[in-house]
């Protein structure tokens, strides 16, 4: 498919021991973690 959009659902039958999931974009890989790392961009990059 060119120019489409995929989308992937995964149905989990028990409820996650972490509270926050981390997604690859690249890869659609995914991984469950405690915390989330906020990234700070300066503001210099965004103009």
């Amino acid at each position: 498919m060119v120019g489409g959009i995929v989308a992937h659902n995964h149905i989990i039958n028990k409820k996650p021991n972490k509270k926050f999931m981390l997604l690859n974009n690249m890869t659609g890989d995914f991984n469950f973690v405690d915390f989330v790392v906020p990234i700070l961009i300066p503001s210099t990059a965004l103009s």
